[in-house]
């Protein structure tokens, strides 16, 4: 075609007319090592770093005179984990009793043919 629009031929409204093209393979031993910081956000924590005691006075002074209770607790929270590490949750999972909880189980068991057992499983499938 020579750029004449027809009708229809235009995208649909919200979809794009981008060709989508195929990433390279990552090649071993590329990008940055483990351990190296990110430069970018390097820059960034250092300036945050900065202002750290300031924050930490701001937080305690928070938690002292703070007229909402939701107030004093989240600045409580935010200076134990700065102070002790972040809580881990944990979650344990059991079953009646605390016993450990058990999966469906199927049990299959072979019966020799003609005995009475099979005999009696035959009998009970042509009642169904």
């Amino acid at each position: 075609m020579t750029g004449r629009k027809t009708p229809g031929s235009e995208p649909k409204k919200g979809t794009s007319t981008k060709t989508t093209t195929r990433r390279k393979a990552k090649v071993p031993g590329s990008g940055r090592k483990k351990g190296t910081p990110n430069k970018a956000t390097a820059e960034i924590k250092e300036l945050a770093r900065e202002h750290g005691p300031a924050a930490i006075k701001a937080l305690a002074q928070l938690l002292m005179s703070a007229d909402s209770d939701t107030a004093r607790i989240a600045a409580a929270k935010e200076l134990l984990d700065r102070g002790y590490g972040k809580a881990t949750a944990t979650q344990e999972i059991s079953g009646p009793g605390g016993t450990p909880l058990q999966g469906p189980v199927l049990v299959m068991e072979t019966v020799p043919r003609g005995s009475k057992d099979d005999t009696a499983a035959k009998d009970a499938s042509k009642d169904t």
